[in-house]
């Protein structure tokens, strides 16, 4: 598990899960999930978007097997809740959030294999 930032970067990382658990128990188990969950990851707090007085909280963007928690942004589940037009926005706009640390993962996994070329 991990914690990328909009820059790509990692900012949290909790090693050690089995890959043959569900990326929810591994969520869940982990020392990230756990501090997450019990508000303990020292989140900063809410904050006013910029130029505006609108007040939101920080939150985690997930996939759907993280829960839903006030910290945690996952996509609605199920089809029928995904079918009207500002769910439908909500979708495409989590998932380009997502597409970050998708991306990140990405970067990450072509430097584990090049430097492991390297090595051989």
């Amino acid at each position: 598990m991990a914690l990328v930032d909009a820059d790509y970067n990692l900012i949290t990382v909790d090693l050690g899960a089995y890959g043959k658990n569900s990326d929810g128990a591994i969520f869940r188990d982990s020392n990230l999930g756990k501090s997450l969950l019990s508000n303990k990851l020292n989140i900063p707090p809410p904050k006013a978007l910029p130029n505006t007085n609108i007040v939101l909280l920080h939150v985690v963007v997930g996939d759907e097997a993280f829960p839903l928690h006030k910290h945690i942004m996952r996509p609605f589940p199920g089809v029928q809740l995904a079918n009207s037009a500002a769910n439908k926005i909500y979708k495409y706009r989590h998932s380009r959030a997502r597409r970050v640390s998708e991306n990140a993962f990405g970067v990450l996994t072509k430097s584990l294999e090049s430097a492991v070329k390297n090595c051989k």
